[in-house]
């Protein structure tokens, strides 16, 4: 049940003086991720950087489509740079917990970068109400990962078929039908704030830690839908689980 709200994810580094070395890695991961040949590339990699393991926080657990898709991209940027690309994943509060500890504790000196999922580093920044450790310019840009787009799953044997099918019901019990997304202020909780705003409908919105934990609730009959991205998805569409 595809829906139009995609999320972002871009790779970060906190800002530093070493531009030398942290430009020369950016440039490595935007070859990566628009898909250039990477024989032109790593002949342009300097030769002291990098000397050892690069590390790619994630703030979503194991199994989930970001920390997929940062181990994609480890695998092929570690045969660009020539030394291993490490996956590091904190999970909670939505990416809080490890933008957090990637703020406060990570170096700067281009070993250590964040994965950043758009919008939640923005709703976590600017609401008051979170009491973020961390802004926005806080963290330099390197380059666009992926997007991946949204969808609603449900488990095979749900009655519903159709979006139709899902927001008729949500209009005729107003408030009892539960819809899970991966932490307030997520791509996944705004989707469904949207669908209720357009359709004139409410949900019962639970918030959980990440996808894998979302995916147990919703095949296991605890929520009736979730909200998430398509990425999240494939492996329990194409088992049969869930549509």
């Amino acid at each position: 049940m595809p829906q139009e709200t995609g999320g972002s994810c871009n790779s970060f580094h906190k800002e530093t003086d070493m531009k030398g070395k942290h430009l020369a890695l950016a440039a490595l991961v935007v070859a990566l991720a628009v898909g250039l040949a990477t024989q032109g590339i790593a002949a342009d990699k300097p030769k002291d950087f990098p000397t050892r393991p690069v590390t790619i926080m994630v703030g979503f657990g194991a199994g989930g489509s970001s920390d997929v898709g940062v181990r994609v991209l480890a695998e092929a940027l570690k045969k660009i740079i020539g030394q291993p690309v490490l996956t590091e994943n904190k999970p909670g509060a939505g990416g809080q917990v490890m933008w957090t500890d990637f703020k406060l504790n990570a170096k700067p000196d281009g070993y250590t970068l964040a994965l950043v999922n758009i919008p939640q580093l923005q709703t976590v920044a600017f609401d008051p109400t979170r009491k973020a450790a961390f802004q926005v310019s806080d963290f330099q840009p390197v380059a666009n990962h992926v997007q991946d787009p949204g969808a609603i799953l449900v488990r095979t044997e749900s009655p519903y078929k159709t979006l139709e099918d899902l927001l008729a019901d949500a209009k005729a019990r107003p408030g009892q039908i539960k819809v899970s997304s991966t932490g307030i202020g997520s791509d996944d909780h705004l989707a469904a704030l949207e669908v209720e705003l357009k359709a004139g409908v409410k949900f019962n919105i639970v918030h959980l830690q990440d996808t894998p934990t979302a995916l147990k609730n919703v095949l296991g009959g605890h929520t009736d839908v979730n909200f998430d991205n398509v990425g999240g998805f494939l492996p329990t569409v194409k088992s049969g689980q869930g549509r």
